[in-house]
């Protein structure tokens, strides 16, 4: 992270509506949000609180010698609107940027020196207690974490900080002072964000690629469970930005709301252009699936700034695989009253056929006589008795693994189908998604051979993805018709 410049599916055309409870029981998703916005103000009520358990103010640092630090106006705010949502706020110290300055390395490195290092803890314990945050993070870096100093320094801060019940975490990098870290501090921190980010960037201009692959992530993840700390406490960095090469190159990172302006299709990928390489939502996705999967804390976001709303939003699709992971069972209907479509393809109409090349497959949507007959959007709500089947297959692939296309239409070669997702209106079906009904319909994902793949009582994860569409708008697809009269 860096004090000036951060180094570091749906068919639904849909407006994304704010649940008001906490969507997370258990599982932290922490954002870091600069204090170089634009607009703090205005950025503030754009964000969807429901959806993130931890902001962290980045940054503030000792303006002196005495380890005093200044306080902007215009975090009173945030701090406000995250309070009123039951989302935890700390205030960070530290960043990249700061790291690598030369006035800033002197200063810190007095600061957590023997003579004033237990008075900086408490000025700072003190600081965070005045200004109503839930704790501190420490994002020390590089040359700024001295094996001398920093694992004394985390001591007293724990010291300092605890007794008054505040929040005490960090941010670390392998590659950045990462080998520096003295195991013991992690018994003092409540958990530490590992940034998982910046393995390449303009720094090596020659040496282009993917900065947060997947693999970076899992190394960076195994080096920090190996050197001792707890997988509980372990939250993965995703960037929501991404870095230029070639053509595209330039010292400062892309935001992933750059790339998606300037090409929405890039939300399915990792790289566009010549050459931009970031995390789209699929990468972004398989990395809170591993985060699950090895038990880590959560998933930690640098920064939320860069983010997009809507069906390609980043922080959504984190929370859509939390969601539809999670152990426990929300609102959904206990029985099944959807159906399984037999010879919808032979019988229903095709509504649409979309190519995801990044998966090697095909999408088709099919519609039964009643929902095929919905022709403009002035005609919708679809009719009671409506059934669209959205159908995934897998593209018949060649000797290389390529997929196979046909020689008429350049479209690719439809193989096995993987899923089923089922939709049907029918008078009084949704009201047992409670908040998240959308209208009266209700869904069921099955296999081909007619076996539930999502069944009735775990479909709240569809109807969630289509409450996009809006409570008092009864449908879930629209995506060939009109717009006119949608809006």
């Amino acid at each position: 992270m860096t004090a000036a410049s951060p180094r570091r599916l749906v068919l639904i055309a849909a407006i994304l509506i704010s649940i008001t409870e906490p969507v997370l029981a258990k599982e932290k998703i922490v954002a870091y949000v600069p204090k170089w916005v634009d607009d703090l103000k205005s950025f503030s009520e754009t964000i969807d609180y429901a959806k993130i358990t931890h902001i962290n103010i980045a940054f503030e640092n000792p303006i002196n010698d005495r380890g005093d630090l200044s306080f902007d106006q215009k975090d009173e705010i945030l701090i406000t609107k995250a309070h009123a949502n039951n989302v935890k706020i700390l205030i960070s110290i530290g960043g990249g940027s700061i790291s690598e300055n030369k006035e800033y390395q002197a200063r810190y490195s007095d600061l957590l020196s023997a003579p004033k290092r237990a008075g900086f803890a408490a000025k700072l314990a003190m600081y965070v207690a005045d200004h109503r945050f839930d704790g501190l993070d420490v994002d020390l870096e590089g040359p700024l974490i001295n094996e001398k100093n920093y694992g004394a320094f985390i001591r007293d801060l724990s010291a300092a900080m605890k007794p008054k019940g505040q929040l005490l975490t960090a941010a670390l990098s392998q590659g950045y002072g990462g080998k520096k870290v003295p195991p013991s501090v992690f018994e003092h921190f409540d958990f530490v964000n590992v940034m998982a980010y910046d393995g390449a960037g303009p720094w090596r201009p020659k040496e282009p690629g993917l900065h947060s692959s997947m693999e970076f992530a899992k190394t960076n993840v195994d080096f920090w469970l190996e050197k001792g700390l707890p997988a509980s406490k372990t939250v993965l960095g995703v960037p929501f930005y991404g870095y230029g090469f070639g053509n595209a190159f330039r010292e400062t990172p892309y935001t992933y709301s750059e790339i998606i302006a300037a090409n929405p299709e890039a939300a399915r990928l990792d790289q566009v252009g010549e050459t931009i390489w970031y995390n789209g939502v699929p990468t972004i996705e398989a990395k809170t699936n591993y985060a699950i999967d090895r038990k880590l804390a959560g998933i930690m976001i640098w920064s939320l700034d860069g983010d997009v709303k809507g069906e390609h939003s980043l922080l959504e699709a984190i929370v859509r695989v939390y969601r539809s992971r999670s152990t426990e069972n929300p609102p959904a209907p206990k029985a099944a009253a959807v159906g399984f479509p037999k010879d919808y393809s032979k019988t229903f109409e095709v509504l649409r056929r979309i190519e995801r090349p990044e998966k090697q497959q095909i999408v088709t949507v099919f519609g039964n006589e009643r929902a095929a007959s919905v022709r403009r959007s002035e005609d919708l709500p679809y009719p009671y008795g409506s059934v669209i089947v959205m159908e995934t297959a897998g593209a018949i692939k060649d000797e290389q693994g390529k997929p196979r296309v046909d020689d008429n239409k350049g479209q690719f070669r439809k193989g096995a189908v993987v899923g089923l997702h089922v939709m049907r209106r029918e008078k009084g079906f949704g009201e047992a998604y409670g908040e998240n009904r959308t209208g009266e319909w209700e869904y069921v994902e099955y296999r081909a051979d007619g076996t539930y793949l999502t069944p009735p009582n775990k479909s709240s994860a569809c109807a969630e993805c289509h409450v996009k569409a809006g409570r008092d708008r009864d449908f879930v697809y629209r995506d060939r018709l009109p717009e006119r009269a949608t809006k």
